[in-house]
This record gives C-alpha cells, structure tokens and sequence, in this order.
C-alpha cells in the first residue's frame, strides 16, 4: 500500500477538545456554530500529516503549507479564510528535524544573488526577503515569534485563538508549545 493510504492507527493524535471553549469572534458576524475548523499552519515536508496527528479527516480542514510552517507565508490564506469562514482558531505547527533549521535567510539571498546574476534587476527585491529561517533549533522561539505575529495582526480578526504546537518526527507526537 502507499504511504497515503496507510492505516493512521500508530500515529499518535490530539483532541481539538480545546475548541468547545473558544470565545465567539468579537468583531464578526459570524455565529460560534458557522465558524470554519481551524486550519493548521505546517510545513510542506511530507513527514507530516496534520490530517492524522489533529485527528481529523481528509478535505474536513483547509490545511496551509509553506517552508517551516511559518506564520508570515500563510498569513494571506489566513486572511482569507477568516473572512470567508469565520475562523474558530489557527494552529501553527513546527517539527523536529525541519529543513529550515539548517539554511540561513542570508545563505539563501545568496544563492538567489548567484542565480539571478551580478546585472539582474532583482538584487534589492532578493535582500528584502524572508525565508522563515528557525535560527539555532529554537522552535519554541520560532512558534513564539509566529504566534505572536498572527495575534498582533491587524488583517486578522481581533480575539482570533492563535496555539503553536511542536510535532517530533522522531517519536510522532505533536505537542503544544505556546497556548
């Protein structure tokens, strides 16, 4: 069988028991009950499978993937489902073992510079950017830093139930880090 359609029996999964006692949202119109699931913020590495650790099936939750799971990436889709669905809350899930704890911001401008050459026209667009990297394997400070920024985002609707959660590849249990 493929990995896909594997059964989902040894992966350890979380209650989203935590959504019962969600506020209502303060500045939509959105009833409690219509609100949309929460969607979670993961990386695009496919060791991870949100819809098997959150315990949740297949097509039941929008899932956001980027490099790292990073919050500033996916804040556009955020943006978008909140004011579609009335998100109930975003869960922002990092992992052991991500790719992005071992390239710097700096290291990948440089490729890029490389790649585009010293004449192209995007040198100033290339040092502006941010690749979400997880600087010293400090995910609790990434999570932190990401939670943080969806919270304080004015695109997003104030009150909104932002958690950061922490999946070990190594044992596969997800773990919440910031509340």
């Amino acid at each position: 069988a493929s990995r896909a359609h594997q059964s989902s029996a040894s992966v350890p999964r979380i209650p989203l028991s935590f959504l019962s006692a969600l506020p209502s949202p303060s500045s939509s119109s959105i009833s409690q009950a219509d609100q949309g699931p929460p969607p979670p913020v993961s990386c695009v590495d496919a060791r991870l499978i949100p819809e098997k650790y959150f315990n949740f099936g297949i097509g039941e939750h929008a899932v956001i993937r980027n490099a790292g799971g990073r919050a500033l990436d996916a804040l556009r889709s955020l943006v978008v489902l909140d004011n579609l669905l009335g998100l109930s809350a975003v869960l922002v899930v990092h992992h052991t073992d991500c790719g992005l704890t071992n390239v710097s911001n700096e290291a990948i401008r440089k490729w890029l510079k490389e790649r585009t050459g010293p004449g192209s026209g995007h040198r100033h667009e290339i040092e502006g950017m941010e690749f979400g990297e997880i600087a010293n394997k400090d995910f609790e400070a990434s999570l932190k830093e990401d939670v943080e920024l969806l919270r304080a985002s004015p695109l997003l609707r104030e009150g909104l139930v932002v958690k950061g959660f922490l999946f070990d590849l190594k044992t596969g249990k997800v773990e919440e880090k910031v509340a």
